[in-house]
C-alpha cells in the first residue's frame, strides 16, 4: 500500500511539474504521430487503387468508342430505309398517271395508238400467211379447215408446254398460230377493237411467255440475247398500250350507260379493277426486264443507261398506281446497279484522266475529268450513308487534282515567260 502511495505520488508529481497546457501538447503531438503513421500505410499500399482506377478509365473510354461506332453504323433494315426514303423522293417527281404522253416517254416502241395499229397489222399479216399454208396442208389430208379461233389459241398453248420445242418450233406454233387466232377473231368481230379483252390477254401472256423462254434460252447457252429482250419489251409495250385503250373505252361505255340513269356502274368498275390489275402486272414484267437487259449490257454505256432509265420510269409509275412492294424491290435493284455502274466509270474516267496527264494530251484530261465528276455525282446521288460519304470524299480528292492540273500550265507559262 505505502509503495502504491509513494507511485501515485510521483505521477502526481510529474503531472504538477509539466503543466496542464504542456500535457495537452504532448497529447496532441501524439495524435499527430499516429495520423502520420496512418499517411504511410496508406500511401504505401496506395498503388494498387490508383492502378484499378486508372484501368476503370481507360477502358470506359475503350467501350465508349466501341459503343458509339455501333451506334454510328446503321443496321440492314435502317440502310434499307434510307434507301427507300431516297427512292421515293426521286418517284415523287415523276408523273402520276399513265397517258398518252407518258406512254411516249416512257416506252421505246409502241408509244401510240398508231403504233399499236402498226403491230397489230404484222400480226394480221402473219395470220393471213398461216391461213394459206393451213388451208394448203388440209386439202393435202383431205381434212376441212377449221375457223375456231380458240383452237388456234389452244394449240399455241400446248406448244409451250413442251419444254423440248426448238426455236423454229415456238415461232411456228405459238406466233403463227396466235397470229391466225387474232385474224379469225378481228374477221368475227368486223374490228380489232371489238375483240374482247379476254382474248387479248390470253393472247399477249401467251406470247409474253415464248419471248421470255427465248431469251432466256440464249441467256443459258452464253447467245446474244438482245433481239429477243427487244421483242419481249416490244410486246410488254404493246400489251399495256392495248389495256390503256381497253381501258379509256372501257370507261366511256361505263358513263355513257349510266348517265342520267339508277343504273349501277359495278360492272364498268370491275372491268377496270381487271384492267388496271393487268397493265400493273405488265408494267412489273417490262420494269424488270429492262433491269436484266442494263445489267447484262457491260460494254455498251449508252444503252445500259437506256435500260436504266426506262426501268425506274416504269417501275415508278406502277408504285404509285399501286404502292407495289415489288415494284419498290425492283427498284432498289435499279439504284443499286446504276450506284455501283457509275462509280466504276467515275474510276475508270479519272485513271485515264492520270494516264493523260503524264502524256501531256491535256483535251483527254479535261474530257476525262468532266466524265469523272458527272459519273461521281450520279453515283452520290443514289448512296446513302458511309457510301455516300466515301465518295463524297473521293470526289473531293478528285477535285483537287483537277485544280491542281487546271493551275500548272498557267504556273509553267509564268516561269517560262
Amino acid at each position: 500500500m505505502d509503495l502504491m502511495n509513494f507511485k501515485n505520488i510521483q505521477v502526481k508529481d510529474i503531472i504538477n511539474k509539466i503543466g496542464s497546457k504542456n500535457l495537452l501538447l504532448l497529447g496532441g503531438g501524439c495524435i499527430l504521430v499516429g495520423l502520420g503513421g496512418l499517411v504511410g500505410l496508406w500511401t504505401q499500399d496506395g498503388s494498387r487503387p490508383e492502378n484499378v482506377s486508372q484501368t476503370v478509365i481507360s477502358t470506359d473510354k475503350h467501350e465508349y468508342r466501341d459503343s458509339v461506332g455501333v451506334d454510328d453504323e446503321p443496321s440492314e433494315d435502317e440502310l434499307r430505309r434510307e434507301v427507300v426514303k431516297m427512292i421515293l423522293g426521286r418517284i415523287e417527281d415523276t408523273p402520276d398517271l399513265i397517258d398518252e404522253d407518258w406512254l411516249k416517254k416512257a416506252h421505246s416502241s409502241i408509244k401510240s395508238k398508231n403504233e399499236l395499229s402498226m403491230f397489230i397489222d404484222e400480226y394480221l399479216a402473219l395470220g393471213k400467211k398461216r391461213r394459206i399454208s393451213y388451208e394448203r396442208r388440209q386439202k393435202v389430208v383431205n381434212k376441212p379447215a377449221l375457223r375456231d379461233p380458240l383452237y388456234f389459241e389452244s394449240m399455241a398453248a400446248s406448244v409451250l408446254v413442251d419444254s423440248d420445242a426448238s426455236e423454229k418450233t415456238l415461232l411456228r406454233g405459238v406466233r403463227e398460230n396466235l397470229a391466225y387466232a387474232l385474224l379469225l377473231m378481228e374477221e368475227d368481230r368486223g374490228n380489232i377493237d371489238e375483240i374482247s379483252p379476254h382474248f387479248m390477254v390470253g393472247f399477249f401472256n401467251k406470247l409474253h411467255t415464248m419471248y421470255e423462254i427465248l431469251e432466256r434460252r440464249s441467256i443459258e447457252r452464253n447467245n446474244d440475247a438482245d433481239y429477243w429482250t427487244q421483242e419481249r419489251i416490244r410486246h410488254l409495250e404493246a400489251a399495256i398500250v392495248t389495256r390503256f385503250y381497253m381501258l379509256n373505252k372501257s370507261l366511256a361505255k361505263t358513263r355513257a350507260r349510266v348517265e342520267g340513269t339508277q343504273q349501277s356502274g359495278a360492272v364498268g368498275l370491275l372491268d377496270k379493277d381487271r384492267l388496271e390489275t393487268a397493265i400493273n402486272e405488265h408494267l412489273l414484267e417490262l420494269g424488270e426486264t429492262h433491269l436484266g437487259a442494263a445489267r447484262r449490257e457491260v460494254i455498251d454505256r449508252n444503252q445500259h443507261q437506256f435500260h436504266v432509265d426506262y426501268a425506274f420510269t416504269t417501275l415508278a409509275m406502277i408504285y404509285k398506281r399501286s404502292y407495289s412492294g415489288d415494284a419498290l424491290n425492283v427498284l432498289r435493284s435499279v439504284n443499286d446497279l446504276e450506284r455501283n455502274y457509275t462509280y466504276r466509270l467515275a474510276r475508270r474516267h479519272w485513271k485515264t484522266a492520270q494516264l493523260a496527264i503524264l502524256e501531256g494530251d491535256s483535251l483527254v484530261v479535261k474530257e476525262n475529268f468532266f466524265n469523272a465528276t458527272k459519273f461521281y455525282l450520279r453515283s452520290i446521288s443514289r448512296s446513302v450513308h458511309r457510301e455516300r460519304t466515301k465518295l463524297e470524299g473521293e470526289l473531293n480528292i478528285l477535285k483537287s487534282e483537277i485544280a491542281q492540273w487546271r493551275y500548272k500550265p498557267i504556273d509553267s507559262k509564268e516561269v517560262q515567260g
